[in-house]
């Protein structure tokens, strides 16, 4: 773990708690307004409050689904049930332990993940005992099911026992085991789940529904909707509290999960026991008897896997006529609910009838479930033309107050389209950048909170549409100020914003700018649209529907009727289209005249051809281009460019699928990351001294947070000086504050000021620093090449110490001393090697002893590749049976990257164990995340787009093979089959061979 991420950690963890901390909690007991600050009262009702909501036994027995939704339900294949029974290996628990944070707070027992990480060779064997053991006996010692419930204000200044959310923090061992099933679940999650569903899948986001939701806001507030309709957001109170195990239990089955895996799901859920920390103590001791904790990994799947029933629900009766969802359009799809995981909002057409089938379908999911709806929160919109006697019908018998008070849904305004809709944004961040600047805070520990809490904010707000110049300007302003202020007042800004948002290797701190942010989320929209990945998904399907029916997404102008979150996509269409294509496959996804798919492409208007897949080009045989389709439809001179590019066409011979590819980023994706740079356009290329800088400075992992600060600073001449300021306001640089002998510059200031000489000269570096450059990047430069790693930490912090000691002397009036430099310097250097003795390594080392013994017992492969620039690649394989070697081999040839060559080493050894009768086989690769993407840890569509198909097969040759399995291997373990791939590259020679060589004689 890279120092960094301690840091930030540690000082997230201090905040929240200082933050917190209070004398007492108070709370309106009874709901008779009075204030109780006595602790214990407290402490009683908060006890006696979740012991009435966990603690009532409503069991519904075996509770009745009807037959018919459990008839539309997906089920888990056999291989998959085969897969969520199966006990777990040595490496999938170790994995498993070394994928927990480490700095987790810990449950009762006090252990947290990186005291097991660190020492697992002492915590090993015991955590494999008791995980084997519960997989084994499906029972969970009430020990290790114990946790703590921790309450978290929902609100702001909570006053009542129901304005705390509990989270259980639970026992490590219980977070291996839990994990382990969740886990598994996370795998098939995404094809039994709803699609309307976006919480805790995943594949989706959040704020996916809040495009639907807002969509559906904007088309029934117009006066020609029809017919009249309405929206019910049906707020369930304490849901996660209130779900009933047995429904639990029988949601498992019905989705097809097997005996075993519901009996291990069975011991973590009702053996859980919990104490309630109220001011930092324990009190109570809850046994529950429904309800799943809030902080244990299994709970958010099974609780959307509940919840997915009452999807069913209403899609059954909707598809037999009972009851009637919205269409926004001929083409649209029916929208009946989305779901925001507890939080639902229901669609329906607005009549009496309507509203009490409606009812009625909640009240039975609510009987089988154990949930109640809080009609204090619940909330509907009506249609314009829905009539005043007919609204206030369907709101008593819904009990739902209307929603025309409420503007902000999930923390996003339900309509924004002026600057006012974004107060409660505005309001937000600046409570939250008010609070911090009362702390004293560093400039880097102030770079995390924007990054961690204000930016996700932002982002999370241009879902709706493109933010408001006004706003972004606002927003921007107060993050500004925020970064530079101190302790409340403001400082002059030493570096320009433009300059700050940029990328960090670019001379940036990696900020982002609102408006970058605003228009990188549309960007990410329009990508996830035009690449139709997720067609399914109700969001795309309903913009496709209201919005690209008939219409050409890369041409058409904006409607004039339309949201402005499509106006915003549209917006940004020029910026994506240049450097798009589709990967074609079968040639059924990709429309001839409407989507990139050759060099020469450019977007036709819409002819009756618009919708011509380019499958459809072929002639009757069905192999062959059609010249008189080309021709009738592009000309002459571009057809004859499509059959120069491509001679044989590539779906006449392809049955993969289409995949629209972002030539910009290796694996074809558009990350969000990319949108950003995308809109922040060309960066002016910074010196190869200042390149190499920021990337030792920003990478490496010892050098304390504030002191990469410090030294950015010094590369972007800010380091808050007189001479700094006075450069600013063109002024002539004062003297130096300590020596009154020459300019107070940076270099003097830290280097050849007669008492920074002094320092330097006395350290462990010994510098004479009056023979140094005396510009800072070519110094420091110079620095970086003669001091390595630790070294070069060394020295940062003593750059660091200098300052700090000039500073208490300039500021404080303290006493100058060399000796408090080196004393405080090799403070800071005993603390970076402390927190590199934190380092976790990683579980791979663990993990290849388990199978380091079993290499002299099976049938094993090692395969390795080769690789370098521009295009050379050697890839070599060894198969050994049971300790005695069968044959190896080596190629050479183009490969396009070094993972390519990888991929080119483990296929080549698939074809060749398959040529030597190996029935089971176990092959091994120094390449983790091609091993990975086996697994299927990492999704195939992140692997680099040239390879993209080639990864989809060796997959299924993979699956083809039962007996074949892919593992990870050190690369010292490797050596053999990595000189053999190095010897092919260099020589471009090809052998294949039963008398094993020396690796020496390859090198």
């Amino acid at each position: 773990m890279e120092i960094i991420s301690f840091f930030d950690s540690f000082f997230a963890f201090t905040c929240a708690r200082n933050g917190k901390e209070a004398e007492y909690m108070a709370t309106d007991e009874n709901g008779d307004g009075v204030v109780v600050t006595d602790e214990n009262v407290i402490r009683r009702a908060f006890v006696d409050h979740y012991k009435g909501i966990y603690g009532s036994n409503e069991n519904c027995g075996n509770p009745f689904i009807e037959p018919g939704i459990i008839q539309d339900l997906p089920v888990l294949q056999q291989e998959e049930a085969e897969y969520m029974a199966q006990q777990p290996t040595d490496q999938g628990i170790i994995q498993t332990v070394f994928s927990i944070h480490p700095d987790r707070a810990s449950g009762p027992d006090g252990i947290n993940g990186r005291a097991v990480q660190l020492y697992w060779a002492e915590f090993g064997p015991s955590v494999m005992f008791e995980v084997k053991n519960f997989f084994q006996t499906a029972h969970l010692d009430a020990n290790v099911a114990t946790s703590n419930m921790v309450l978290v204000p929902k609100v702001e200044s909570a006053k009542h026992v129901t304005d705390f959310r509990p989270i259980s923090v639970c026992n490590f061992l219980y977070k291996v085991i839990s994990k382990i099933l969740a886990n598994r679940m996370k795998r098939f999650i995404p094809a039994l789940v709803s699609t309307n569903q976006t919480a805790f899948t995943p594949g989706r986001d959040i704020s996916e529904n809040m495009v639907v939701f807002r969509e559906v806001m904007h088309s029934i507030k117009k006066r020609s909707f029809q017919p009249p309709s309405f929206c019910f957001k049906c707020d369930l109170s304490k849901a996660f509290d209130r779900m009933k195990w047995g429904f639990i239990f029988k949601v498992l089955a019905v989705f097809g999960f097997p005996g075993e895996f519901i009996q291990w799901i069975k011991a973590c859920v009702t053996m859980a026991r919990f104490s309630i920390l109220i001011n930092g103590k324990a009190d109570g001791f809850i046994t529950p008897k429904r309800g799943l904790r809030q902080g244990c990994a299994l709970s958010p799947y099974l609780f959307i896997l509940c919840m997915d029933i009452f999807t069913r629900m209403l899609v059954y009766h909707e598809q037999r006529g009972f009851i009637r969802g919205l269409k926004l359009s001929p083409a649209a799809p029916t929208l009946t609910s989305i779901m925001f995981a507890d939080d639902l909002v229901i669609f329906s057409e607005a009549s009496t009838q309507q509203a009490l089938r409606v009812q009625e379908i909640i009240n039975r999911f609510c009987l089988l479930s154990g949930q109640m709806v809080g009609c204090d929160k619940s909330r509907i919109w009506f249609s314009r033309n829905t009539p005043d006697s007919e609204r206030q019908c369907i709101e008593a018998i819904l009990n739902a107050q209307p929603g025309d008070d409420m503007h902000i849904y999930l923390g996003l305004p339900i309509t924004a389209s002026k600057p006012a809709h974004y107060s409660p944004l505005i309001n937000k961040v600046q409570s939250k950048l008010q609070a911090w600047s009362a702390k004293t805070l560093s400039q880097a520990a102030k770079v995390v909170l924007i990054k961690s809490v204000v930016e996700p904010m932002v982002l999370f707000t241009a879902v709706g549409g493109p933010l408001p110049a006004s706003v972004s300007s606002k927003l921007n302003s107060m993050i500004r100020s925020f970064f530079w202020e101190n302790g409340g007042k403001q400082k002059m800004h030493l570096v320009a914003w433009e300059k700050i948002v940029k990328p960090k290797d670019q001379g940036g701190l990696g900020l982002r700018d609102v408006t970058v942010i605003s228009r990188a989320m549309m960007l990410k929209l329009l990508w996830k649209l035009a690449s139709k990945e997720h067609t399914n998904k109700p969001w795309i399907s309903l913009l496709t529907a209201k919005y690209m029916s008939r219409r050409n997404l890369w041409l058409s102008p904006a409607p004039s009727d339309c949201t402005k979150l499509w106006r915003g996509i549209l917006q940004v269409r020029d910026v994506l289209k240049p450097l798009i294509k589709w990967q074609v496959g079968k040639g059924d996804k990709c429309r001839v005249l409407a989507e990139p798919w050759h060099d020469y492409w450019q977007a036709f208007p819409l002819t009756n051809n618009a919708q011509l897949a380019l499958h459809e080009l072929l002639d009757d045989t069905g192999i062959n281009w059609s010249h008189d389709k080309l021709a009738s439809i592009f000309g002459t001179g571009v057809a004859l460019h499509v059959i120069t590019q491509y001679p044989q066409p590539p779906m006449a011979f392809n049955g993969r699928e289409d995949r629209l590819i972002y030539t910009g980023a290796s694996d074809g994706q558009l990350s969000f990351s990319h949108a950003c740079l995308l809109v922040q356009g060309q960066h002016r290329p910074i010196s190869s001294q200042l390149a190499q800088l920021f990337k030792v400075i920003w990478h490496c992992p010892s050098i304390m947070p504030q002191v990469r600060m410090f030294l950015w600073k010094m590369l972007m001449d800010a380091v808050p000086i007189r001479g700094a300021y006075a450069h600013r306001l063109g002024f002539q640089p004062p003297e130096c504050s300590v020596c009154q002998q020459d300019e107070e510059v940076t270099g003097h200031a830290l280097f050849t000021c007669p008492f920074s000489k002094a320092c330097w000269y006395g350290s462990q570096f010994n510098l004479r620093t009056e023979l140094l450059p005396t510009n800072i990047i070519t110094l420091l430069f110079s620095i970086c090449q003669s001091l390595q790693g630790a070294q070069f930490t060394a020295f940062a912090n003593h750059v660091w110490a200098l300052w700090k000691q000039r500073c208490a002397h300039v500021i404080e009036g303290k006493n100058l001393g060399i000796h408090s430099v080196h004393h405080l310097a090799n403070h800071y250097n005993s603390f970076s090697k402390m927190v590199s003795a934190m380092h976790i390594p990683g579980p791979l080392k663990h993990i290849w002893k388990c199978h380091e013994d079993q290499l002299e017992e099976t049938e094993v492969c090692f395969v390795d590749g080769s690789y370098k620039e521009p295009n050379e690649g050697g890839w070599a394989y060894i198969i050994w049976r049971r300790g005695i070697l069968v044959q190896y081999g080596y190629r050479a040839g183009h490969a396009s990257s070094p993972l390519a060559t990888e991929l080119l080493a483990l296929r080549l050894a698939i074809q060749e164990a398959v040529r030597a009768n190996l029935g089971k086989c176990t092959f091994y690769t120094d390449c983790y995340q091609l091993q990975q993407v086996i697994e299927g840890k990492i999704p195939v569509h992140t692997m680099p787009w040239e390879i993209f198909h080639d990864v989809s097969d060796l997959l299924l040759s993979l699956r083809g093979n039962q007996g074949f399995t892919c593992m990870h291997c050190p690369r010292d373990k490797n050596e053999e089959a990595h000189c053999l791939a190095n010897y092919a590259r260099a020589h471009l020679v090809n052998y294949t061979g039963f008398t094993f060589p020396l690796c020496a004689t390859l090198v």
